[in-house]
C-alpha cells in the first residue's frame, strides 16, 4: 500500500498527513520556533508531496519521504525568515526611506519587507 508504479497514492498520503500531523507540526515547530510558520510549513509540505507524488520511487517508507519534504520546507521557512529580516534591518538603518548613497528606497521595497 502507498505505491505503486506511479508514485505515491493520494490515499497513502492523506494517511500520513492524519497519522503523522501533530508530530509533523511539533518537530517543525522546533525547526521554525514559530507555531504559525511551522503549521504552514507543514501545510506546504504536503502541497508539495501531494504535487510530486509521482516522484516517490518507493526505495524507502513514503512516512520517511514526506517526513524528509516537511523538514525541507520547515528549513526555508527558517531561511525565507532570515533574509526578510536581513532585508528590514538593512532597511532600518536607512534614514527615512533614504539609502546611505542618498537614493531613495522604492515604497515596493520597504513593503515587501513588511512580515
Amino acid at each position: 500500500m502507498g505505491k505503486s508504479s506511479a508514485g505515491a497514492e493520494l490515499d497513502a498520503i492523506e494517511a500520513v498527513y492524519r497519522g503523522r500531523l501533530a508530530d509533523l507540526r511539533r518537530v517543525a515547530t522546533a525547526i521554525t520556533g514559530n507555531r504559525e510558520a511551522a503549521f504552514d510549513a507543514v501545510q506546504d509540505a504536503f502541497a508539495i508531496a501531494v504535487h510530486r507524488r509521482r516522484q516517490f520511487r518507493g526505495e524507502g517508507s513514503l512516512d520517511a519521504w514526506v517526513w524528509r519534504i516537511v523538514v525541507h520546507s520547515a528549513r526555508d521557512r527558517v531561511a525565507a525568515d532570515a533574509a526578510r529580516a536581513a532585508r528590514a534591518a538593512a532597511a532600518s538603518s536607512t534614514n527615512g526611506g533614504t539609502r546611505s548613497d542618498g537614493t531613495a528606497v522604492p515604497v515596493r521595497e520597504l513593503v515587501s519587507l513588511l512580515p
